[in-house]
């Protein structure tokens, strides 16, 4: 019997995993990491998220411009600039026209044949409206594929799945702590799509259509088999910016190039000049690849971007390597992300906590807090309890500047993204700003009383290294937005100080009509897509000959449709 019951157990095992590998899943698994995912492309990227098309620019109405970006970088390793994008979509009339901002996505996404074959992909499904569980979105991604989403008032690139976890993988171009999303690949799980801002109600969907594997020697490529790096270089010593490598490809390489772009500096112009690498003939494994020095002439201290790529006989683009180069004349190390300094001017009692906002502490270095007296004795914390959720403590009191004093934080250690808070242990003081340096460009000080300004070169013996500048002042004009004044300023190219010249005043938000859920109604701004003026409606009961529904004598919508009941006797609807 025990005989029995050890063989019918065996066959039925050996008959499970036979048919199991039959039938079973055969898609590859993808397993979510993080360390080798390519770059995930902003918005606000200040070498093109000023450019303007109609009546918004890439940092406010691109998304969907972004998300082809985003999508395409992850699966050929082909970088499409956002302004030839920009351009391009402007002029079909499929983005940023005079009845409303952003992406059209009837009018875009089933005409990127240009795009298609310069840079290997194709858009298969053009418009599913459909959510994240819909199994066409999933077997794609699993097959290799990638995806542009549709979610409130957004657009995303969902370019992976993973299936142990049941975890999607999500580039977004203005990632936000509202939607769970960071300036890099984001996993999120099919809830966290299926809800709030991130309810996926529609995609696209693409694929590769050719094979490549690019080769940078002496570094690594991320997983779409481009090469993206930072470096840190002396102006004066040019040896240090010789490449080489090669494509593998079946389609052979004629010409290696690379273009360039200044990162406040990064129109469509500039970016397509191309300097040509010197050919060499089977530098490896019968493949042809290149050679050269990444230095045109007339290049100053500051942050650059290289793109490296070959073309084939058909002016077919693969990119090999993105590479961000930090050029700098001293040996102090730099810091990462350019200054990012948010307004406070909040008054904080002795034991009080503040909020001064959602932060990726991983990708900063220091941050400093601006009041309005010396020696204050504050906390930075991840909550706003005393001592619960401890960040630092103070490293630096700097010397007053701007009739202000700086306390300066040190976080470069730090793995955390959420809310921080400062607790307040002293006196009443006035926060007036807070600004926070990442790790590794240029970040200033301005004095507005003078014509300088102080450079952070960067922190050494873990205390920040200044030197003075004058500033390099030109002048230029900033539109206003919905609820936001512009003017005439004059600024300094260096440091971003400016003066006000001249004041423009906001329009305010635009739309006509109403926008309404069985909630209630609201306006959508047909500008800037931010809903304001939340009202419940106000319901009358109308009916028909055969249904009666609530009906809002404000913005007509009509909702909870009912089929009449009438009562036997009377012939009325109950």
């Amino acid at each position: 019997m025990i005989y029995k019951k050890l063989s019918c157990g065996l066959l039925i095992f050996l008959i499970f995993v036979f048919f199991g590998g039959l039938f079973g899943n055969k898609k590859p698994l993808i397993k979510a990491e993080e360390d080798n995912l390519p770059i995930c492309y902003q918005q606000n990227d200040p070498r093109w998220g000023s450019h303007m098309n109609g009546g918004g620019s890439i940092a406010s109405s691109a998304c969907g411009l972004l998300s082809v970006t985003n999508s395409i970088n992850y699966l050929t390793g082909n970088f499409i600039n956002p302004i030839e994008l920009a351009d391009y979509a402007y002029s079909i009339h499929a983005y940023n026209i005079p009845e409303g901002g952003g992406t059209w996505r009837d009018l875009f996404y089933h005409r990127l044949q240009d795009f298609e074959e310069k840079y290997g992909f194709k858009v298969v499904k053009s418009s599913i409206y459909a959510d994240v569980t819909d199994k066409r979105l999933r077997e794609h991604l699993m097959t290799g594929g990638v995806s542009i989403c549709h979610v409130y008032g957004h657009f995303i690139a969902v370019v992976a799945y993973d299936n142990i976890n049941d975890l999607y993988l999500v580039y977004d171009s203005a990632a936000s702590s509202s939607r769970n999303t960071y300036p890099r690949g984001t996993w999120l799980t099919p809830k966290q799509l299926s809800e709030g801002k991130m309810d996926i109600d529609w995609f696209c969907l693409i694929s590769k259509t050719r094979e490549h594997e690019s080769k940078l020697y002496g570094y690594e490529n991320k997983s779409n088999g481009r090469c993206e790096l930072s470096l840190v270089k002396a102006i004066n010593d040019p040896e240090n910016f010789v490449v080489s490598g090669y494509v593998k490809s079946d389609h052979p390489m004629k010409k290696y190039y690379y273009s360039m772009g200044r990162i406040d500096s990064f129109e469509k112009e500039i970016f397509d000049t191309k300097y040509e690498l010197s050919f060499v003939k089977n530098i490896e494994e019968g493949y042809d690849g290149f050679t050269g020095v990444l230095k045109p002439a007339g290049l100053t201290k500051g942050t650059y971007y290289f793109f490296i790529y070959g073309v084939d006989e058909e002016n077919h683009y693969t990119n090999v390597a993105q590479i961000e180069v930090i050029f700098t004349n001293d040996d102090y190390p730099v810091l990462e992300e350019n200054n990012v300094e948010t307004t406070i001017n909040k008054d904080m009692q002795k034991n009080t906590a503040l909020n001064i906002g959602n932060y990726d502490l991983s990708k900063i270095t220091i941050l400093e807090v601006v009041t309005a007296k010396k020696d204050i004795n504050l906390n930075l914390q991840t909550s706003d309890v005393l001592n619960k959720g401890f960040i630092a403590n103070k490293i630096i009191n700097k010397d007053k500047m701007n009739e202000l004093d700086s306390i300066i934080f040190d976080v470069n250690e730090l793995n955390y993204f959420g809310p921080v808070y400062l607790f307040n242990k002293a006196e009443d003081v006035r926060i007036e700003k807070v600004i926070v340096y990442g790790k590794s460009h240029y970040s200033y000080y301005t004095n507005p009383n003078e014509n300088t300004h102080t450079e952070l070169l960067g922190l050494k013996d873990n205390k920040p290294v200044y030197i003075e500048h004058n500033h390099n002042l030109l002048n230029d004009k900033l539109n206003p937005k919905c609820l936001d004044e512009g003017y005439d300023r004059t600024w300094c190219s260096d440091c971003g100080f400016y003066t006000k010249n001249l004041v423009l005043e906001a329009p305010g938000h635009q739309c006509e009509e109403y926008s309404y859920n069985d909630e209630g109604h609201y306006h959508l701004c047909d500008v800037c897509l931010e809903e304001y003026d939340h009202a419940s409606h106000s319901v009358e009961i109308k009916s028909n000959a055969k249904r009666h529904y609530k009906y809002c004598t404000i913005c007509g919508y009509e909702f909870d449709f009912e089929v009449h009941h009438f009562n036997e006797t009377t012939g009325i609807c109950s």
